[in-house]
């Protein structure tokens, strides 16, 4: 690769991709954490909100089935152990399982389980992992939007700039082959990067030089001549 453009851009585009990367990656594993917080803090309510109603509420037959947004599965034991209520019969659940927060594996998949209990019941709420891993992926891609439309946006950004910055260059290289063959005048004292102008200042004492060994050919070739 000759092109002094092409080399920022590629190394630049590439320094951005990878920092990109490595942020997305980080988002998105920070999201699928805030996303499990966020789904054991509503199992958690559930259950809290359940627990505090009267057995007889929790078996009427207009209590919610499940909760439609997260698929969650409500059970409802007696301290005895006998299940009195579960919102999807055929939900595959452990019995009654120690209170607080649990991860256990059924025959129908692992499920993530939350029980309380009152003075007459326990209450467990229960959610899919299958279900929550996907929800909380689902999630955390969401929160990489921002980057998929930041990232294009900032490539045009990076083209624009390396474009601006060379163009000094690219106005002094105009201005070398716009110049006749013999003309050895210094090129025009125009504003110039600090990186580009010792290029000027070279171009110019190579061209002192050349009209000075010019004039000093002219000069023996006029002696020589008489």
């Amino acid at each position: 690769m000759t092109s002094l453009r092409a080399r920022l851009l590629a190394w630049l585009m590439a320094g951005v991709v990878f920092v990109g990367a490595a942020g997305g990656w980080v988002v998105y594993r920070n999201a699928l954490v805030e996303a499990d917080a966020f789904f054991d803090y509503h199992l958690r309510q559930t259950a809290l909100i359940l627990r505090d109603q009267p057995v007889e509420y929790l078996l009427a037959p207009q209590i919610p089935r499940a909760d439609a947004a997260y698929d969650f599965v409500v059970q409802v034991w007696s301290l005895d152990g006998v299940r009195m209520y579960q919102s999807r019969p055929h939900a595959v659940l452990p019995g009654v399982i120690t209170l607080g927060f649990a991860t256990v594996t059924t025959s129908g998949g692992a499920w993530r389980v939350f029980g309380v209990q009152s003075l007459t019941k326990v209450i467990q709420v229960a959610q899919p992992m299958s279900v929550r891993r996907q929800r909380a992926v689902e999630l955390a891609l969401e929160t990489l939007k921002p980057f998929a439309l930041l990232l294009p946006g900032l490539a045009l950004l990076i083209w624009l700039a390396v474009g601006r910055a060379l163009e000094p260059l690219q106005r002094l290289t105009a201005l070398v082959k716009a110049r006749r063959v013999n003309a050895l005048e210094p090129l025009p004292d125009t504003p110039l990067p600090d990186e580009v102008r010792p290029l000027a200042t070279a171009l110019n004492d190579l061209l002192a030089r050349l009209h000075a060994a010019l004039e000093r050919e002219r000069a023996f070739m006029a002696d020589a001549a008489h």
